[in-house]
């Protein structure tokens, strides 16, 4: 029994665009939605604007439980991420720049359609209507909705949407644990050496030029992904937590003079001296495993080997204390922060005594040694899920099901198919 392929029209009562209104600069008012509140497949509340709309205005931009959000505007990489209202405290506002899905609950359920979206053979569909521009990519309402996918009867969408949770499920258990394993590195760090903030140790105090070498721009030359000269380090390579992402390199291709003075090496610091009030900050420390140089948005900074260990600079810059302090110093622009190498210079620290910063070394090279572990198991669970998306979508996921209940099943999709012909 094939399915039947239908538009994302036919399936839906409304897509549209969201509310064009100013949001509030103080967190005044309702929330609304932003490209970046979509996050990891799911809706980030700690992400969202403000209209500064009181309650029961605009009620006709509310979400709707089971309502899906869609990102038609982003770069490339990130069209077509998607996340599903499942309801909250207070009204949420459907905002400008993601698309809102409604989905027909006559013909499809929510879960069924948010999966049929996040869906490999989706993704690859999506890929001909994409309109590039600079730094931007979108998708229009128009070409959207006419991209298809197949429908089976309500209790096959429901079977598989059952399966998927399941294995979402695990999915959302290994990214809490890695959550929790995020908080290792901030209680290791007080445990041996204290708060920043109020020094109970009586370590040493002064700022980070006391300790370090140097500090070095990367390079502004223009990068390509053709592969062609050396890695590229760019800012959206440093995660919020410190820990570096290589898996979207691009190359530059730079004379071996530049190479030479801007090539990274092991244990150097790399700090996000220009980036959104948020993320400006966000430091780094280089494994040395590949030669890799950095670009103009980050500062290389290079420890004083005598006086402090890496990891040690690396962990202090990571720390919620000097979190508060780059809030306080970074300068704005117009939708940016910006700290530069002088004022990071400027920075106040405390100095343990080097055999201390050595074995908070050790161990948190241990620690690193595990979650390497727990980084290659949780991509095969991200593989198999991907895996299981690819064939629930293709009829092979639930197959032998759909052979023990062919004639009710059948009874439905003649039901369905008047609905859709209606």
């Amino acid at each position: 029994m094939n399915w039947p392929h239908v538009s994302l029209h036919d399936v839906t009562l409304k897509i549209r665009n969201g509310l064009n209104i100013k949001q509030s600069s103080d967190n005044n008012g309702l929330p609304i939605t932003r490209i970046e509140t979509i996050s990891d497949q799911t809706i980030n509340f700690n992400r969202v604007g403000y209209a500064g709309l009181k309650k029961g205005e605009k009620k006709e931009w509310y979400l709707k439980k089971g309502e899906i959000l869609f990102s038609h505007i982003n770069s490339e990489e990130r069209i077509g991420n998607c996340a599903i209202y499942n309801g909250s405290p207070d009204p949420l506002v459907h905002g400008m720049n993601l698309l809102c899905l409604s989905p027909n609950p006559s013909l499809i359920e929510s879960k069924f359609l948010f999966n049929a979206l996040r869906n490999p053979i989706f993704k690859k569909s999506l890929k001909p209507i994409i309109k590039r521009a600079v730094n931007q990519a979108s998708v229009s309402i128009g070409n959207l909705e006419q991209l298809k996918i197949p429908l089976p009867s309500p209790t096959e969408q429901h079977k598989i949407v059952e399966i998927l949770d399941q294995a979402d499920r695990l999915r959302q258990l290994r990214a809490e644990a890695d959550k929790k394993a995020e908080r290792i590195l901030p209680a290791l760090f007080i445990k041996m050496f204290g708060d920043p903030a109020s020094n109970p140790m009586g370590w040493e105090t002064g700022i980070l030029d006391d300790v370090i070498i140097e500090t070095q721009y990367g390079t502004s030359t223009k990068a390509n992904t053709d592969g062609k000269g050396v890695p590229l380090i760019r800012m959206n390579n440093v995660d919020i937590v410190g820990n570096l992402d290589l898996s979207d390199i691009k190359y530059v291709e730079l004379s071996e003079k530049e190479k030479k003075k801007l090539l990274l090496s092991k244990g150097d610091i790399i700090f996000n001296r220009t980036n959104s009030k948020e993320l400006v900050g966000k430091t780094g420390i280089w494994s040395g495993h590949i030669n890799a140089v950095m670009a103009s948005y980050l500062i290389r900074v290079r420890t004083n080997p005598e006086k402090v260990v890496p990891e040690f600079i690396w962990a202090s810059m990571n720390m919620p204390f000097m979190k508060q302090i780059l809030l306080n110093k970074s300068r704005r622009a117009i939708g940016m922060a910006n700290i530069n190498a002088k004022e990071l210079r400027s920075f106040p620290i405390f100095i343990p005594a080097k055999r201390v910063q050595q074995k908070f070394s050790a161990k948190l090279h241990h620690v690193n040694e595990i979650k390497s572990g727990r980084k290659i198991s949780g991509e095969k669970l991200e593989k198999l899920f991907t895996v299981l998306l690819h064939r629930a979508f293709t009829g092979d996921l639930t197959a032998s099901w759909r052979q023990a209940h062919m004639k009710e099943l059948l009874q439905e999709m003649e039901i369905q198919a008047r609905a859709l012909a209606g």
